[in-house]
Parts: C-alpha cells; structure tokens; sequence
C-alpha cells in the first residue's frame, strides 16, 4: 500500500511541535499516536523503533503520527516533564485529525516517561480509546 510521510509543525502554547504523520492510501478509521520517549534520546534507538513502527502500521493501512513533545527532540519550548504533555497531546491529535479526516480513534503508543504522561492524560482526550 501507498503511504505519504507528511511533515508537521503546530503550535502548542505558542511554540512549535514536529512530526510525521503517515498517511495510507486507504486510512482505517483507529490511529496510532506515538510520542518519542522521555530524557535524552539516541535517534537511532528509540527514534529508529517508532519509525519502523509506523513504517509498518502505515503499510497495514492504519495512520500513525510520531511527534515530539515540548522541550523533546525537534520541538521547541521548555521542556515541562511527562505531568505537563497533555495540551501537547491534544494539539497533536488536532493535528493528525486535520491531515486524516477518516480518523475516529486514537491509540496512544509510547514509552519510559511518555508512557507514563499518557496514562495520566490519555482519559481526558475524548479521543483516545486505548494506550500503550
């Protein structure tokens, strides 16, 4: 299956957050939201494995959208720690709604400390209906 890897940048508390959304041909309807993982990162680790993740999903048909929090890898902004990322979490599925109209469902996907930001943000995102 065709998939277009889009870059994004969006405000989020009047910085600016980046990412990619991966776009497949025929988009199911559920999403993958995956966040870069807390502290300081190795692209070739933790960035390499949501790559790949998305890489496949995407290909399955199913969209995902990997993206830096504030103060994380290629976004700006104070960096606030995995309490303070559900604004931002709401931003990026803004976003990733934006450039995949079919999507109705978000899954959050993420690890170490943004594992542990979306599980005390994910229930007040409408959004949302599983996390990992």
């Amino acid at each position: 299956m065709n998939v277009k890897e889009i870059p994004v940048v969006f405000e989020c508390d009047q910085v600016q957050l980046v990412g990619v959304i991966h776009v497949p041909e025929r988009p199911v309807s559920s999403g993958v939201l995956a966040v870069a993982a807390g502290g300081m990162q190795y692209r070739a680790g933790c960035g390499r494995q949501l790559l790949t993740l998305a890489r496949t999903l995407a290909s399955q048909g199913t969209p995902v959208m990997r993206f830096d929090h504030r103060g994380m890898g290629d976004s700006v902004g104070e960096l606030l720690g995995f309490e303070h990322i559900e604004v931002d979490l709401r931003r990026a599925i803004e976003r990733f709604k934006d450039v995949v109209p079919a999507l109705e469902h978000v899954v959050l996907f993420g690890g170490c400390e943004a594992a542990s930001g979306i599980m005390i943000s994910a229930y007040k995102l409408p959004s949302v209906k599983s996390v990992i």
